[in-house]
């Protein structure tokens, strides 16, 4: 019986803090989606709820506000 790995939702504008954040996580065995604006995040968030998320606040096209928002409780969020 295979265990399911628990996707992480990155939502970053910065490359150089997102790309070694998406590759950590990997190497510890997590799913990894990410997104660079909140429009991306907010995208991801309504096709599949994440098991976790790390959250900037300041995005283009929006607020990482708004993508708090819309990840359902009790989802742990890291801003």
């Amino acid at each position: 019986m295979s265990q399911s790995r628990q996707r992480v939702l990155v939502v970053e504008d910065d490359e150089a803090v997102r790309a070694p954040l998406e590759k950590f996580l990997r190497l510890h065995r997590f799913d990894v989606e990410s997104a660079a604006t909140a429009d991306e995040a907010l995208a991801l968030v309504a096709t599949h709820a994440p098991d976790a998320a790390i959250v900037d606040l300041r995005l283009p096209q929006g607020s990482g506000r708004d993508v708090i928002v819309a990840i359902p409780p009790p989802v742990p969020v890291v801003i």
